[in-house]
């Protein structure tokens, strides 16, 4: 496993400054989000980032994009659109959302437009060599580790997968049987210490009882993935510093408690 960041986590920031930081910390690698950094489309902003992340010796993990691979999001051409951005940043992933709607509101037709829409992206990714991964996220059809491995499974394609993260406020040894149900799809991983409702940050150290556990069941499975930081307590550079050397002292298999 290997420690990076989620670009979104410093949306103010500009890329430049995000990329700066990302390597300060130590991390190995960056998901780049296309909201801001990288905009779908944007071809020489692209390979702009691209260059200099592995400039600085860092990789470009995923392209972080924001479609739901609803039938609005779903033309040819925009799906073409945002493969030939992921290859422009060199990025091997693509971040993609299954649809809008929580999976116990959605209908049998729902599921269907975006199986069949995964399908025709997924194919045109297979054409560049990229594989795509679900967000996995509320209020999407990969809102549980049950309806996440039933979508994948109906998609069946091989190279679509999924992210994983903590529901906030999911105890630890339901996280860990979250891990176990996705198994196999798991890409990355998005990682972050938080409370629920409010939602409150803390610094990463304060979920080790949890991140734990959550490690070692992402070390059974045979391949390996990147832990990816998401968000930060107060959106402070300085709290990321703290968080990514407990994230890489944890992966190099040390614990406080």
């Amino acid at each position: 496993m290997r420690a990076g960041l989620v670009s979104i986590s410093f949306r103010a920031l500009p890329w430049e400054k995000v990329l700066a930081l990302a390597e300060q910390c130590g991390l190995e690698g960056i998901e780049w989000g296309g909201d801001v950094h990288v905009p779908c489309g944007d071809l020489e902003r692209a390979r702009e980032v691209g260059k200099a992340t592995r400039a600085r010796g860092l990789e470009c993990v995923c392209y972080g994009s924001y479609c739901r691979l609803t039938d609005g999001e779903s033309s040819d051409g925009q799906l073409r659109k945002l493969v030939q951005t992921a290859r422009a940043l060199g990025a091997p992933l693509i971040r993609v959302w299954a649809g809008d709607r929580a999976s116990a509101d959605a209908a049998r037709a729902d599921r269907d437009r975006i199986v069949n829409n995964a399908r025709r992206l997924a194919d045109i990714a297979e054409e560049y060599g990229i594989d795509l991964a679900f967000e996995y996220h509320g209020g999407t059809l990969t809102d549980d580790a049950g309806s996440a491995r039933r979508l994948l499974e109906e998609i069946d394609r091989k190279n679509v997968g999924c992210l994983w993260q903590p529901p906030v406020g999911m105890s630890a040894q339901d996280c860990c049987a979250s891990i176990r149900e996705v198994g196999k799809y798991v890409r990355n991983v998005h990682v972050f210490s938080w409370s629920p409702a409010p939602v409150e940050r803390f610094p990463l150290a304060a979920g080790e009882e949890k991140w734990r556990g959550c490690l070692r069941e992402l070390a059974e499975l045979t391949e390996d993935r990147w832990l990816l930081l998401e968000f930060v307590r107060g959106d402070a550079p300085e709290q990321l510093a703290e968080d990514a050397e407990t994230l890489k002292r944890w992966i190099a298999g040390g614990w406080d408690r």
